[in-house]
């Protein structure tokens, strides 16, 4: 008893000390997960809420500052290796990128609105997040074009715009319409239509129609709904959850930005508050009276737990960290789609309308090698007028073509090409600190070195290769009125094997696309996984041997999505926020 009385003086003078004051709520990272947690709480004017972020509050209306919060992460960097040495591994470690600052991810990627299907939800997630669970919540985040258009204009009927789509929600979503995308791209999504292994389908988004061709659906701001042709822009978390005006009418939600939060603070097994480094230089505290949310994404959540003494027994010895709670769940089972890109040059430049078209014009969804647990496995991402090899650039500032989704206005392009996305590898990695010290980036290796061929994950891609050569290259009409030729990977690492007199086919063609996922095959920054929801957390999103503190951000999502896993984390936040509300509420505070 004499203990616990010792430690809680002692609390209590820290926080005596402290310059800060406490909070209700404080929220660890202003990402997509972030923002909306920041909005929900911050909605009843009695809890003080912070969200705190190493990034900045970038202008909501624009991008243009994307740079200034774009860090890379990349501790393994990429290691190649001379090609007679690359038989039966993996040669390269994936670049990652974190965007720090209000709205996450959400400022950089191209804005794609995916729903999980229900085969995924109802196969991965454990009970209460299965799909018919998830809906509702996903809904609620929404504000869907087809409650705005015709059916004439978006192929979805009125039913099936209430069953699956939100209205009113904070993210909106504009149609892409055909017209936008050139002849080129309407004539593929034609021809892809007569192909009983592909085909067709209006709405991606539909759990009955999660197969085949399909215009991207994709969260943008339009001045009038209910106009294809009115104004558009881009559309991300901040800009959804924390707007400027939402945010000048709460008083009661503070930011405490260009701040790194070094340690979570605890006694006993109970989380009280945060350690923060602001600016850079003044250390600092700052306590939760109610709850801490830790939103920091698949690198930085499972690396505050660690530095906090909450993880791997082995880890954290490692590092002289004390044990608070031992969780083997934090920083494994780390999820990326694998993705390699085939590029064509068109026999003629590609032309979108540059006003309203983004990079990435359509999917193709495909389920390869009869995958139950899923509605597709696979994704071919079509990438209108441009070349593409891998989509690493993130790390040094790509174009706005790719980081911010829209085409440039700089010209178009004699090109197409196909991100193929395999959406269940089946090997897993992990994510872990590799020192005490908090500034220092997260370790992660996505494991497929030597694991990736020893898996059924490249007999799957060889097929999805082949499908998208046949589609491009092929005796059809598409392929001989558009394309001229395949220009990457292309005889590349046909070469090699030919040089060593390999030229039968169909082995020269196995063996050089095996090559080229060994040497090409990067990732789609879709991560997930590194503290999963009922492993590393129970089903109200608490972590696991502690107290005081939940996760929600895509370190949570216990399994990859079958697509973009923004939109499945917003449905899972939303949730557990409003458990955790329903929770406080009901105690006495």
């Amino acid at each position: 008893m004499r203990s616990w009385f010792v430690l809680l003086s002692i609390v209590f003078l820290i926080v005596a000390v402290s310059a800060r004051r406490p909070y209700d709520y404080v929220i660890v990272g202003g990402g997509a997960a972030g923002s909306l947690i920041a909005n929900r709480l911050s909605a009843n004017p009695d809890n003080d809420v912070l969200v705190i972020d190493i990034g900045t509050a970038s202008c909501p209306a624009c991008d243009a500052n994307l740079g200034a919060n774009l860090a890379s992460s990349s501790p393994y960097g990429t290691f190649p290796l001379p090609i007679e040495q690359q038989y039966l591994k993996f040669v390269r470690q994936p670049s990652l990128y974190q965007y720090h600052g209000i709205g996450g991810s959400t400022k950089s990627f191209g804005g794609v609105h995916t729903m999980p299907s229900r085969q995924f939800l109802d196969s991965y997630f454990p009970p209460g997040y299965r799909y018919d669970d998830l809906l509702p919540n996903i809904k609620a985040t929404q504000d869907h074009y087809c409650h705005y258009l015709p059916q004439s204009i978006t192929g979805i009927s009125p039913a099936d715009c209430i069953s699956w789509h939100g209205k009113g929600g904070e993210m909106q979503s504009v149609f892409q319409s055909p017209s936008f995308h050139g002849p080129a791209m309407t004539a593929l999504g034609a021809y892809l239509g007569t192909r009983p292994d592909v085909g067709n389908t209006t709405d991606l988004n539909n759990p009955n129609l999660k197969r085949g061709f399909g215009w991207e659906q994709r969260w943008s701001r339009q001045a009038n709904k209910s106009d294809l042709s009115s104004p558009r822009s881009r559309n991300d978390a901040q800009i959804g959850f924390l707007p400027p005006s939402l945010v000048a009418s709460r008083p009661n939600l503070d930011f405490l930005l260009n701040t790194r939060v070094t340690r979570l603070l605890s006694l006993g097994t109970y989380i009280w508050g945060v350690e923060v480094l602001v600016g850079g230089t003044d250390l600092d505290i700052i306590r939760a009276r109610k709850h801490i949310f830790v939103c920091g994404g698949v690198l930085e959540t499972p690396k505050l737990l660690e530095l906090s003494g909450i993880g791997q027994p082995a880890v954290l010895a490692q590092y002289g960290i004390r044990l608070v709670a031992n969780n083997s769940a934090v920083g494994a089972n780390l999820r990326s789609h694998q993705a390699l890109i085939v590029s064509f040059r068109t026999k003629n430049v590609i032309t979108p309308d540059l006003t309203k078209s983004t990079y990435n014009a359509a999917h193709i969804f495909l389920n390869i090698s009869g995958d139950n647990t899923r509605a597709n496995n696979f994704q071919v991402e079509l990438l209108n007028g441009f070349y593409v090899e891998n989509v690493e650039g993130a790390a040094n500032g790509l174009p706005d073509a790719i980081a911010q989704g829209f085409l440039s206005g700089q010209g178009s392009f004699p090109y197409m090409a196909a991100e193929i996305e395999h959406h269940a590898p089946s090997v897993l990695g992990s994510v872990h600190i590799q020192s005490a010290n908090p500034v220092d980036p997260p370790r992660y290796d996505f494991g497929w070195g030597f694991n990736l061929f020893a898996a059924p994950d490249v007999p799957r891609f060889l097929q999805a290769i082949a499908l998208v050569r046949d589609i491009f290259t092929g005796n059809n009409s598409f392929a001989q009125q558009y394309i001229e030729e395949e220009v990457w990977p292309g005889n590349k690492f046909r070469d090699f094997y030919i040089k060593q007199g390999i030229t039968q086919e169909p082995l020269l063609t196995t063996l050089s696309d095996t090559l080229a996922l060994q040497n090409a095959m990067t990732h789609f920054y879709h991560i997930t996984g590194t503290c999963a929801l009922g492993q590393c957390t129970n089903l109200d999103g608490e972590v696991r041997g502690v107290q005081g503190v939940s996760v929600c951000d895509n370190s949570i999502l216990p399994e990859n999505p079958d697509g973009n896993p923004t939109t499945t984390l917003f449905g899972v936040c939303d949730k557990i926020v409003k458990i955790r509300i329903a929770k406080d509420a009901a105690s006495r505070w």
